[in-house]
């Protein structure tokens, strides 16, 4: 058994930590001085706050998404009781409550912070992007905005996103560059094409049988436009050769034609556009692996 001296301040003495001894029975000697937090280094002070997800994207208008925050002291120690204030950059995008819920209102991009005492946590970007048009590949998926922005996220090894970047993957959506405006997107396996609100197409990623048309066999991880000055009004992917539909229905198509799927009366596979022979014009085309359809 051994004595345990606590040391109880009094009222009469100023100093940090005097008082009178209590003797106890215990195993430990504790001292105790009123005031202190645990770690002894003064009272508990709210130096900062936390918030999680610290990234929020929505594709939808209406939609909700929780944010929560946590306070720590000087110690880095969870802070209980704490009062938040919650506060949206821009409102009329993204609206947050006093509970920390966030409302997609409108496209665009905000911050949304909380605060309290004075300290503010650092910005939660948000990000509200609505689809118009949504098309899905093998391994990657694009959209388009009201904006005519195009978006693809997914598998990125040849550059099918489109974002200029290095290879890899994303798991959100990234922006398309190059700042055209796109009427519709398509994907290939895996690369992608798309056509401008004037009706020129770009493609981009794998293109080792010229796929992409731009007259070369090299992947491109940027909308390259496809060769031969033509406007279409629609385009298609297949596996491994693209065909589009100009105004007029004339067909042209690009790639792989080991099966002769281009349509040109051979077997060979061309990088640039081909007119299909016959002299017919089309309403749709469709694409498999090694075919090509068409309805006049």
């Amino acid at each position: 058994m051994r004595l345990l001296s606590l040391v109880v301040p009094t009222t009469r003495d100023r100093r940090p930590c005097v008082g009178i001894a209590l003797t106890l029975i215990a195993g430990v000697s504790l001292g105790a001085c009123g005031g202190d937090d645990a770690s002894g280094t003064g009272p508990a002070v709210l130096t900062t706050i936390t918030v999680s997800p610290t990234t929020l994207t929505f594709t939808g208008l209406a939609e909700d998404a929780t944010l929560v925050a946590r306070g720590l002291d000087q110690n880095g120690s969870p802070m209980s009781s704490v009062t938040f204030t919650w506060n949206s950059s821009d409102a009329a995008v993204a609206s947050v409550t006093s509970a920390g819920v966030v409302t997609s209102e409108a496209d665009g991009a905000t911050s949304i912070t909380a605060s309290s005492g004075g300290v503010t946590s650092t910005p939660v970007a948000a990000t509200v992007q609505t689809w118009v048009s949504l098309s899905a590949g093998e391994n990657h998926s694009c959209a388009l905005t009201p904006a005519d922005e195009a978006y693809c996220w997914g598998e990125n090894g040849v550059g099918s996103l489109g974002t200029g970047g290095p290879g890899g993957e994303s798991s959100t959506p990234l922006l398309v560059s190059g700042g055209h405006a796109w009427q519709s997107i398509v994907l290939g396996m895996p690369y992608t094409c798309a056509l401008t609100l004037g009706g020129a197409a770009y493609c981009w990623g794998r293109n080792e049988v010229g796929q992409l048309g731009d007259a070369t066999t090299l992947n491109k991880n940027v909308p390259t436009q496809v060769s031969g000055g033509l406007t279409f009004q629609s385009i298609v992917p297949g596996t491994f050769h693209t065909c589009g539909l100009t105004a007029g229905g004339v067909a042209y198509c690009w790639g792989l034609n080991s099966s002769g799927q281009l349509g040109d009366a051979s077997f060979t596979d061309r990088s640039s556009p081909v007119l299909a022979a016959g002299g017919m014009t089309f309403q749709t085309l469709a694409l498999g692996s090694n075919s090509t359809c068409g309805l006049d």
